[in-house]
């Protein structure tokens, strides 16, 4: 099977997948019990993922260092204080393309400890959520 149809099936099943949960809370809901909080919990969980599967994926940067700072250990070697600067330039690039995953890597982190201290299903929610579109955006997705 070619990696791009195994992506296909993979994004169509968590797709029925979310449609099957809303079907089936509103089946719940509409005999007038109450929703169990686990499955509030898988829901924001499909929802995450969908919403991973369609982002674009994280960018790297491009390499926009000198070609003697490349080729050259001297160069380095000569100008530690430019090297470092460079080391950090080029980190907060790299921060600044991928800022999606830091944000959603802070909500995750913050939901998880607040949700769990806390005893919150709100934030356990948000955090099955964040958790589900942060696996969507990290796993790469098939070569054309």
């Amino acid at each position: 099977m070619d990696d791009r149809w195994a992506y296909r099936l993979a994004v169509g099943f968590v797709g029925l997948a979310l449609v099957a949960f809303v079907i089936g809370v509103a089946v719940v809901a509409a005999a007038g019990k109450m929703v169990p909080q686990q499955l509030w919990d898988a829901g924001s969980a499909l929802a995450g993922a969908v919403l991973g599967i369609l982002q674009p994926q994280p960018r790297k940067p491009s390499v926009t260092a000198p070609l003697a700072e490349i080729t050259g250990s001297l160069t380095v070697l000569r100008q530690p204080a430019r090297a470092a600067w460079q080391g950090l330039s080029d980190f907060a690039r790299e921060l600044w393309l991928n800022r999606s995953v830091v944000i959603l890597l802070g909500i995750f982190g913050v939901s998880i400890a607040f949700g769990a201290h806390n005893n919150a299903p709100e934030l356990r929610s948000l955090a099955a959520a964040a958790g589900g579109v942060l696996i969507g955006i990290l796993v790469p997705t098939p070569s054309r």
